[in-house]
């Protein structure tokens, strides 16, 4: 887990009423497309069921001694989820948004973006639309673009694929231990992956040419030039 922005909302403090809202705040699938006895989608083993994975919601209310700890459950894209969510966080003295986005990537489907879906970005703006302290917990397999998330953020977490770690993560979060990791990606802004006017032209992340590294849109009309030249 990595700690990427706190500007005083960690530790969280026990007691307190904590909301735990976003797509991921009741999810089960918080492993890769590897782990389980069954191959894809698992992480109990001897079979790929996920009944012993516990929710980032579950660790958190776990930690959380003395306090209320409430989520929404499953996020959903329709507007009664979201309103419910809203609803839970607005009676709430922090809130937890928990957001990732591995539903549309996995072994032999990659997703060609680094954006969150529309539904979670929603969500996220009507959040911090309630001027909540807001801790955003990410999980994800591959790199998620942080445009229009950072600034409301009070904190910010990488908590990639947690799987079974998620009272670990829970007990980071509420000071119980202080052993935060260090980035092993680059965060990229969305525009690395659609294109930039004068910058990047469009990396797609389903792309996996290793041969040509990626080169400015100026850089490559030269040299596209040298080469007709030639």
């Amino acid at each position: 887990m990595i700690l990427l922005k706190n500007d005083g909302l960690l530790p969280l403090k026990k007691g307190s009423s904590i909301a735990v809202v976003g797509n991921y705040a009741s999810q089960q699938h918080l492993t890769s497309d590897y782990a389980g006895g069954g191959g894809s989608y698992g992480g109990c083993w001897p079979d790929s069921k996920e009944g012993c994975i516990v929710t980032i919601a579950e660790a958190i209310a776990g930690a959380n001694a003395g306090g209320t700890t409430k989520t929404s459950g499953k996020q959903k894209s329709d507007n009664a989820t979201i309103a419910a969510a809203l609803s839970i966080a607005s009676a709430a003295d922090t809130v937890v948004l928990a957001l990732g986005e591995i539903s549309t990537e996995g072994e032999g489907h990659d997703r060609a973006d680094i954006v969150l879906d529309d539904a979670s970005l929603e969500l996220a703006t009507r959040v911090f639309a309630l001027e909540k302290p807001v801790l955003l917990v990410l999980s994800n397999g591959c790199s998620i673009a942080l445009d229009g998330l950072i600034e409301p953020s009070n904190a910010i977490v990488e908590a990639f694929d947690p799987g079974h770690s998620t009272r670990q993560l829970a007990a980071l979060l509420f000071g119980g231990a202080n052993n935060w990791g260090k980035m092993p990606v680059t965060i990229y802004p969305h525009n690395y992956t659609t294109g930039a006017a004068g910058g990047l032209p469009a990396q797609r992340m389903d792309n996996y040419d290793m041969v040509k590294a990626p080169v400015s849109a100026a850089a490559a009309s030269s040299h596209r030039g040298s080469a007709l030249r030639r």
